[in-house]
């Protein structure tokens, strides 16, 4: 519920912040009463704060999953269990991102045109130095959530698979562990991507693989005993090596297979 919130708030409250921008600059008269502030400042706010503790308890109760996380991938493995309905998803897609993106971006721009024309039409001189800092702050608004969040709202698969690559690629390293396949194992991330640092989360885990190892009776070879399980299938495929048995019946007795 937390990642609901932070998440789809945050955009909302922006594009919100955008229109009442605007309004100030250009229609301050619409706030010279305590009766229009509350009408246009408080109330909207106050709404969206309910509406999105309202709708994500509402999600998250008849949503509920059970989650696993994963400390060698992305994010932990983690997504948000509301995202399992494609209804919600669709809506929350045009609702959560693209509607709030596209209103940040068409009040923002809208807001520096009409800065423009109404200098021109005044016959005043546009000065930039004193509308640098404003201007530098709403194109970087923009493009700010046009970065975070379009790879979800909206943009072909391709380009949230690729940014998703370049992610993966600047805080892991890839090693080839024995004779397995090359795989990427992920650095601890500076940046809050998926700390495991708690040392109870890290033991729960533990305990997790190590209870999901006994329900399969899957014991886990090392790699010196899984080298020589991999020269008797090779000799088995090609036919042209000593015999090995004792060495499967070895590694049988040791694991109890």
């Amino acid at each position: 519920m937390d990642y609901l919130l932070l998440s789809k708030w945050c955009s909302r409250i922006v594009a919100w912040a955008s229109i009442q921008r605007y309004i100030l600059i250009f229609h301050h008269g619409w706030m010279s009463t305590q009766k229009k502030k509350i009408l246009l400042h408080y109330i909207p706010i106050t709404t969206i704060i309910i509406y999105g503790i309202i709708l994500y308890m509402t999600i998250d109760l008849f949503l509920s999953c059970d989650r696993s996380y994963y400390s060698t991938i992305l994010y932990c493995g983690f997504s948000s269990c509301a995202y399992n309905s494609t209804a919600y998803s669709i809506f929350e897609l045009i609702t959560g991102g693209i509607t709030n993106i596209k209103i940040i971006a068409i009040c923002s721009m809208i807001l520096i045109i009409r800065l423009i024309k109404q200098k021109h039409r005044l016959n005043q001189q546009l000065n930039w130095r004193k509308h640098r800092k404003m201007a530098i702050q709403l194109l970087s608004i923009i493009l700010l959530f046009y970065i975070f969040y379009l790879p979800t709202t909206g943009d072909p698969l391709f380009v949230g698979e690729m940014i998703v690559k370049i992610i993966d690629k600047s805080i892991g390293k890839t090693q080839k562990m024995g004779n397995q396949p090359m795989k990427t194992i992920m650095e601890p991330p500076t940046f809050g991507v998926c700390q495991i640092n708690n040392r109870g989360m890290a033991a729960e885990m533990r305990q997790k693989d190590d209870n999901q190892k006994k329900a399969t009776n899957t014991p886990l070879l090392d790699v010196e005993d899984r080298r020589k399980l991999n020269k008797v299938v090779h000799c088995e495929n090609f036919g042209k090596c000593q015999d090995k048995s004792n060495d499967v019946s070895d590694i049988k007795k040791k694991y109890g297979l």
